[in-house]
């Protein structure tokens, strides 16, 4: 039985989202921009147990299925979203810096924030051996996101520090790609968003001309499922970021905190519906579905 403490806590975490008193569902959605999704109107919201306040990365496991990772414990989640509860949990690693984790098939991927990727295969057991796979990259990247792109069948990893890798100079937002054949990292970014571009896009766009600069380090990266689009998600900056598959901007959209409070894990459904997770920030973590807008 939930006790008082907690109960109380999910109704402000409720009222805190600015949350209509109408169903979510009859609330009339609006794409955000050039998007198919209602960016300020989610479908669905999922309160995360005490356990996942720190939630930091999600991925779709199977239907009705998203698999979560927090950053201080090497323990994945697998979250029922018709039970609304964590119906698994399965240890597979010490206690660490894991941002983000990416399913494909029954192999899991773990993304630490030093570069470090942790490998597994999803047993019946609470416990899992794990593989460590090395990459070139370091705290200084501060690696944010991973996400398997279904065009190149490779993992794309998302920087939210350093773009370059070393004494690599590069001033903006890289993206890399791991090839799951050789267990290798590209040295090169497989998408690079260079500074000058995300500045002369997104001030007249979003009418920040107020600001000298734009902040933008993501958290978060995921391909949609129809369009193959890349949609780049970041908590420092409140943005949403899409890009073509030439690495060419294509939308960007602000994110409201009353709907996202700390964004910090992006995924799609086979069908183009659209799962960020937030962090808790001293309250309750939770995931929002936006529907794809056919």
């Amino acid at each position: 039985m939930m006790s008082s403490k907690n109960y109380i806590l999910l109704v402000l975490a409720f009222l805190s989202l600015g949350c209509d008193t109408r169903s979510l569902k009859e609330i009339p959605k609006v794409p955000s921009g050039k998007l198919r999704y209602d960016i300020k109107h989610p479908s669905q919201k999922f309160f995360m147990p005490d356990e996942l306040e720190e939630i930091s990365g999600i991925t779709y496991y199977k239907p009705g299925q998203i698999m979560c990772v927090q950053d201080e414990e090497g323990k994945v989640f697998l979250y029922n979203l018709n039970e609304r509860k964590v119906s698994r949990r399965i240890r597979f690693a010490k206690d660490g810096d894991y941002e983000d984790l990416v399913s494909v098939g029954e192999e899991i991927y773990v993304a630490k924030s030093n570069g470090t990727l942790h490998h597994f295969v999803v047993t019946d057991d609470k416990m899992v051996n794990d593989d460590e796979l090395d990459t070139p990259l370091t705290e200084d990247n501060d690696v944010e996101g991973i996400c398997l792109d279904p065009v190149t069948q490779q993992l794309w990893i998302a920087c939210k520090g350093d773009a370059g890798i070393k004494t690599d100079s590069l001033k903006g937002r890289a993206v890399y790609a791991y090839d799951l054949q050789s267990n290798t990292l590209n040295p090169k970014p497989v998408i690079f968003l260079a500074s000058e571009d995300l500045e002369s896009f997104v001030k007249p766009n979003l009418k920040q001309t107020k600001k000298k600069k734009v902040s933008f380090k993501p958290s978060a990266i995921a391909v949609n499922p129809l369009d193959k689009r890349i949609y780049l998600l970041a908590a420092t900056g409140n943005l949403l970021v899409v890009l073509n598959r030439d690495g060419s901007i294509y939308e960007a959209i602000p994110l409201s905190p009353k709907v996202f409070r700390q964004p910090e894990g992006l995924c799609f459904s086979p069908e183009g519906d659209m799962f960020i997770a937030s962090e808790g920030d001293g309250e309750v973590g939770y995931i929002v579905r936006f529907e794809y807008l056919k």
